[in-house]
Protein backbone atom coordinates (compact mmCIF):
# COMPACT_ATOMS: atom_id res chain seq x y z
CA UNK A 1 0.00 0.00 0.00
CA UNK A 2 1.40 3.14 -0.89
CA UNK A 3 2.35 5.71 1.41
CA UNK A 4 0.57 9.36 1.91
CA UNK A 5 1.84 12.74 2.72
CA UNK A 6 -1.66 13.07 4.99
CA UNK A 7 0.51 16.01 6.82
CA UNK A 8 1.44 18.08 3.95
CA UNK A 9 -2.39 17.73 2.18
CA UNK A 10 -3.48 18.53 5.46
CA UNK A 11 -1.26 21.86 5.89
CA UNK A 12 -2.38 22.62 1.79
CA UNK A 13 -5.90 22.72 3.03
CA UNK A 14 -5.86 24.35 5.80
CA UNK A 15 -3.64 26.82 4.34
CA UNK A 16 -6.23 27.52 1.78
CA UNK A 17 -9.47 27.17 3.78
CA UNK A 18 -7.99 29.66 5.71
CA UNK A 19 -7.39 32.03 2.71
CA UNK A 20 -11.24 31.29 1.12
CA UNK A 21 -12.83 31.83 4.72
CA UNK A 22 -11.29 34.99 5.30
CA UNK A 23 -12.54 36.14 1.69
CA UNK A 24 -15.65 38.92 1.50
CA UNK A 25 -18.93 37.06 1.05
CA UNK A 26 -19.65 38.07 -2.48
CA UNK A 27 -16.65 36.43 -3.51
CA UNK A 28 -17.10 32.92 -2.65
CA UNK A 29 -19.78 31.84 -5.14
CA UNK A 30 -19.55 31.37 -8.77
CA UNK A 31 -22.44 33.30 -9.17
CA UNK A 32 -21.03 36.21 -10.74
CA UNK A 33 -20.61 36.02 -14.65
CA UNK A 34 -17.01 34.88 -15.19
CA UNK A 35 -17.38 34.36 -19.07
CA UNK A 36 -16.32 38.02 -19.67
CA UNK A 37 -12.99 39.52 -20.27
CA UNK A 38 -14.43 42.86 -18.67
CA UNK A 39 -15.30 41.08 -15.68
CA UNK A 40 -12.76 40.49 -12.49
CA UNK A 41 -12.54 37.82 -10.78
CA UNK A 42 -10.79 37.28 -7.53
CA UNK A 43 -9.06 33.84 -7.14
CA UNK A 44 -7.82 34.35 -3.58
CA UNK A 45 -7.83 37.38 -1.19
CA UNK A 46 -6.42 40.25 -2.87
CA UNK A 47 -5.00 37.71 -6.08
CA UNK A 48 -7.56 39.17 -9.54
CA UNK A 49 -7.35 37.41 -12.73
CA UNK A 50 -8.82 39.40 -15.70
CA UNK A 51 -8.10 39.95 -19.53
CA UNK A 52 -7.08 43.47 -20.82
CA UNK A 53 -9.83 45.46 -20.83
CA UNK A 54 -9.94 45.38 -16.83
CA UNK A 55 -6.55 46.38 -16.93
CA UNK A 56 -7.20 49.28 -18.25
CA UNK A 57 -10.80 50.04 -15.85
CA UNK A 58 -8.63 52.82 -13.49
CA UNK A 59 -11.96 53.02 -11.28
CA UNK A 60 -12.92 49.24 -10.87
CA UNK A 61 -8.59 48.95 -10.33
CA UNK A 62 -9.07 51.51 -7.51
CA UNK A 63 -12.40 49.96 -6.21
CA UNK A 64 -10.20 47.03 -5.47
CA UNK A 65 -7.11 48.33 -4.36
CA UNK A 66 -4.85 46.64 -7.26
CA UNK A 67 -1.61 48.21 -6.92
CA UNK A 68 0.49 45.69 -8.56
CA UNK A 69 -0.33 44.53 -12.38
CA UNK A 70 1.80 41.77 -14.17
CA UNK A 71 0.27 41.49 -17.97
CA UNK A 72 0.93 37.98 -19.32
CA UNK A 73 -0.05 38.80 -22.84
CA UNK A 74 2.09 39.38 -26.30
CA UNK A 75 0.95 43.10 -26.25
CA UNK A 76 2.36 45.99 -23.75
CA UNK A 77 -0.72 48.09 -23.12
CA UNK A 78 0.80 51.88 -24.57
CA UNK A 79 1.74 54.02 -21.59
CA UNK A 80 0.29 52.05 -18.95
CA UNK A 81 2.48 52.96 -15.86
CA UNK A 82 2.05 56.61 -16.35
CA UNK A 83 -1.62 56.74 -17.21
CA UNK A 84 -2.23 54.66 -14.04
CA UNK A 85 -0.66 56.66 -11.55
CA UNK A 86 -1.83 54.43 -8.43
CA UNK A 87 -0.15 51.37 -9.89
CA UNK A 88 2.82 50.62 -7.84
CA UNK A 89 4.40 47.99 -9.98
CA UNK A 90 3.21 46.86 -13.44
CA UNK A 91 5.49 44.06 -15.02
CA UNK A 92 4.89 43.17 -18.95
CA UNK A 93 6.07 39.39 -19.75
CA UNK A 94 6.10 39.24 -23.70
CA UNK A 95 3.75 35.51 -23.64
CA UNK A 96 2.09 33.86 -26.86
CA UNK A 97 -1.16 32.43 -26.05
CA UNK A 98 0.64 29.16 -28.16
CA UNK A 99 1.36 25.38 -26.57
CA UNK A 100 5.47 25.87 -27.26
CA UNK A 101 5.42 29.44 -24.72
CA UNK A 102 7.68 29.26 -21.96
CA UNK A 103 7.03 30.50 -18.08
CA UNK A 104 10.57 29.78 -16.60
CA UNK A 105 12.10 32.69 -17.52
CA UNK A 106 10.11 34.74 -15.62
CA UNK A 107 7.63 32.70 -13.16
CA UNK A 108 10.05 33.05 -10.20
CA UNK A 109 9.92 36.56 -10.54
CA UNK A 110 6.49 36.94 -10.74
CA UNK A 111 5.16 34.34 -8.00
CA UNK A 112 7.74 36.74 -5.41
CA UNK A 113 5.71 40.10 -6.82
CA UNK A 114 2.45 38.92 -6.91
CA UNK A 115 3.37 37.17 -3.25
CA UNK A 116 5.11 40.10 -1.82
CA UNK A 117 2.34 42.83 -2.51
CA UNK A 118 -0.54 40.49 -1.21
CA UNK A 119 1.42 39.81 1.86
CA UNK A 120 1.79 44.11 1.94
CA UNK A 121 -2.15 43.88 1.72
CA UNK A 122 -2.11 45.31 -2.07
CA UNK A 123 -4.12 43.96 -4.72
CA UNK A 124 -2.56 41.88 -7.66
CA UNK A 125 -4.01 41.88 -11.19
CA UNK A 126 -2.76 39.41 -13.27
CA UNK A 127 -4.09 39.57 -17.04
CA UNK A 128 -3.61 38.22 -20.74
CA UNK A 129 -5.71 39.39 -23.22
CA UNK A 130 -9.14 37.76 -22.59
CA UNK A 131 -8.29 36.28 -18.79
CA UNK A 132 -8.40 32.56 -20.31
CA UNK A 133 -5.30 31.03 -20.81
CA UNK A 134 -1.85 32.70 -20.13
CA UNK A 135 -3.12 34.76 -16.83
CA UNK A 136 -4.55 31.92 -15.50
CA UNK A 137 -1.60 29.69 -15.87
CA UNK A 138 0.26 31.77 -14.20
CA UNK A 139 -2.00 32.19 -11.03
CA UNK A 140 -2.13 28.40 -11.02
CA UNK A 141 1.77 28.33 -10.78
CA UNK A 142 0.84 31.00 -8.15
CA UNK A 143 -1.48 28.36 -6.08
CA UNK A 144 1.23 25.88 -6.60
CA UNK A 145 4.14 27.97 -5.35
CA UNK A 146 2.75 29.44 -1.94
CA UNK A 147 -0.26 27.27 -1.46
CA UNK A 148 1.46 23.83 -2.19
CA UNK A 149 -1.61 22.51 -4.69
CA UNK A 150 -1.08 19.89 -7.09
CA UNK A 151 -1.81 21.15 -11.02
CA UNK A 152 -4.68 19.71 -11.19
CA UNK A 153 -6.05 21.27 -7.70
CA UNK A 154 -4.69 24.56 -9.02
CA UNK A 155 -6.26 24.50 -11.93
CA UNK A 156 -9.52 23.16 -10.45
CA UNK A 157 -9.38 26.12 -8.08
CA UNK A 158 -8.94 28.83 -10.87
CA UNK A 159 -11.65 27.57 -12.83
CA UNK A 160 -14.17 27.79 -10.39
CA UNK A 161 -13.21 31.24 -9.07
CA UNK A 162 -13.07 32.09 -13.14
CA UNK A 163 -15.60 29.45 -15.34
CA UNK A 164 -13.79 30.71 -18.67
CA UNK A 165 -10.03 29.94 -16.95
CA UNK A 166 -8.35 27.26 -19.51
CA UNK A 167 -4.69 26.92 -19.76
CA UNK A 168 -3.87 25.90 -23.47
CA UNK A 169 -2.08 22.23 -23.49
CA UNK A 170 1.53 23.25 -23.97
CA UNK A 171 0.45 25.24 -20.45
CA UNK A 172 -1.00 22.44 -18.75
CA UNK A 173 1.93 20.21 -19.51
CA UNK A 174 4.30 23.19 -18.00
CA UNK A 175 2.00 23.13 -14.35
CA UNK A 176 3.09 19.33 -14.06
Amino acid sequence: MPETDTDGFRSCYDKLRKAVKNMPDNTKSAKIDNLSSAKISEIVPNLYLAGRTVAQNSELLREKNVTTVINVSDREIPNYPQSHPFIRHYKFYPTSDTANAKFDAFLEEAIRLIHESRLHGNGVLVHCFLGVSRSATLVAFYLISIYEMTWQGAVDFVRQRRVSANPNFGFLHQLK
